[in-house]
């Protein structure tokens, strides 16, 4: 091959002897390799940069987009349920618009935030299902989820009359311990009734969501907010309330156990069992034997209502 080509190039510096030929092939030799360096530079700096960064960003887009269609297709099941905006809860001069204060706390805008509140852009399912298996220990996903401020916001004020109920079961001026207090509507209403109340709740956001909610309300003397990993004060307690929490522990029996020190002699659990993983809650657990283990802690079943129990400790344990 070489010795084909060597003719060609002993041709070369005749052209450039030519007269009147030599400066433009020279010219035109010049720009064809300098134009020829420029388009091995682009295209390098395709293959290396451009090409890269289009397929990053269609690889983004498409995954955006199976992600909104994977979201769509998890709400599906749940797109016969609806919940009611909840109202204001009306307690004595204190008046808890959980809206109002989501839409503050958030900086979302109001509409979206009453389309999180009735689950129809996103609920605490879908979030469930949608993180990784390995993420879903239930320490992290409660500690975690976002969806869960929303979807506990509608509790007791969408019935306030169960507020009447549990603060009837409750001695005056008492020390309570809202276990699992979620967005803190039973803790602001219990404390404007008079009540002494300790919040304790695992999730970060609903935890400084309350604390929100303490202060625009002036009720952050007569609400102490509790570290989830700070063990509860043994009979520190005349009632502790438990309402749609119980469900959610996976070691029940230790919480069990740790509730029924906090009570004093004689103190109360309300409570309120929804045990069962289903297509409505995916994360509840089965009940593992929460009245057995109650009994084991000297508690007794008293009174029983439509939406709640109480059991009471036994004197001197």
């Amino acid at each position: 091959m070489s010795s084909r080509l060597a003719p060609g190039w002993r041709f070369r510096p005749r052209l450039r002897s030519l007269p009147g030929i030599g400066r433009p092939f020279v010219l035109i030799s010049v720009a064809y390799h300098r134009r020829r360096a420029a388009l091995s530079s682009v295209g390098a700096d395709l293959r290396s940069t451009q090409l890269p960064a289009a397929r990053d960003a269609t690889t983004v887009a498409v995954g955006r987009w199976l992600a909104e269609a994977g979201r769509r297709l998890l709400l599906a099941p749940y797109r016969r349920e609806r919940v009611d905006l909840p109202p204001p809860l009306v307690e004595g001069s204190h008046r808890f618009d959980v809206v109002a204060d989501l839409v503050d706390f958030t900086g979302l805008q109001p509409e979206l935030v009453r389309l999180l509140l009735a689950r129809r852009v996103e609920n605490f399912r879908t979030e469930w299902l949608q993180s990784p298996p390995e993420l879903r220990a239930d320490a992290w996903f409660y500690l975690s989820a976002h969806t869960y401020l929303f979807g506990n916001a509608v509790h007791f004020h969408d019935t306030p009359a169960l507020v009447d109920e549990i603060a009837g079961q409750l001695p005056a001026c008492a020390r309570v311990l809202d276990f699992g207090g979620g967005t803190g509507n039973l803790s602001l209403a219990l404390a404007a009734r008079g009540f002494e109340v300790d919040y304790r709740e695992l999730s970060a956001l609903q935890k400084d969501f309350t604390r929100f909610r303490l202060q625009r309300y002036g009720l952050a003397e007569q609400v102490q907010v509790l570290d989830s990993w700070a063990p509860l004060a043994p009979a520190r307690y005349a009632a502790v309330c438990a309402f749609d929490v119980l469900e959610h522990l996976p070691d029940l029996r230790a919480a069990i156990s740790e509730i029924a020190s906090s009570l004093a002699p004689g103190g109360l659990l309300l409570e309120t069992p929804s045990f069962g993983a289903g297509l409505a809650n995916p994360m509840h657990h089965e009940d593992p034997g929460l009245d057995g283990f109650l009994r084991e802690e000297g508690l007794e079943l008293g009174s029983r209502s439509p939406n709640f129990r109480v059991w009471a400790k036994r004197g001197g344990l």
